[in-house]
């Protein structure tokens, strides 16, 4: 009998999912998410995704766990402690995939594997979402794990404090 070899694309890949309360505005301007901030100091979600997920999928993910809608463009930027995301030295955007004046050094997220892009444990990115409004998020690469057949992928492992408010009602 062969082995098989297995690649991060067949194993799940364990992601730490941090808000990034200090370039995340909308943090401070609603009332809910003032009140997160001050109760729990530090707002995350662990997913669990298959590492054949694309990051599209992935994106999905994070902004479902957190109570958002889906409906902004966004990218993963690397290394993810840039300040301004020109300075990024890897790039995945969703412009890409829709042609909606795309960066010609971004990549698209839709066809990009997870596990091609996260390829070891401690890997991060800067997940950007909503290119108005600034939602910044921390991915982190935590571990592979091997598949369980009676999970179902994505997963929403664990999270830490509650859901963000998206669009705040101002006075």
């Amino acid at each position: 009998m062969r082995k098989v070899a297995l690649s991060n694309s067949n194993m799940v890949l364990l992601f730490r999912v941090t808000v990034d309360v200090l370039n995340s505005p909308m943090m401070h301007f609603s009332k809910h998410n003032k009140k997160l901030i001050s109760k729990d100091k530090v707002i995350w979600r662990e997913i669990a995704m298959l590492g054949s997920h694309s990051l599209y999928k992935l994106a999905r993910t994070i902004v479902d766990s957190f109570g958002l809608d889906f409906d902004h463009c966004f990218g993963f930027y690397r290394p993810a402690n840039i300040k301004f995301l020109s300075e990024a030295k890897e790039m995945y955007e969703f412009f890409t995939d829709i042609d909606e004046d795309p960066n010609p050094v971004a990549r698209p997220v839709k066809p990009t594997k997870i596990s091609s892009v996260f390829l070891k444990v401690g890997e991060d990115a800067l997940f950007y979402f909503d290119y108005g409004d600034s939602w910044h998020f921390n991915v982190c690469l935590q571990e592979f794990l091997p598949v369980t057949s009676y999970r179902k992928y994505p997963q929403i492992v664990q999270k830490f404090s509650g859901d963000l408010e998206q669009y705040p009602v101002f006075d």
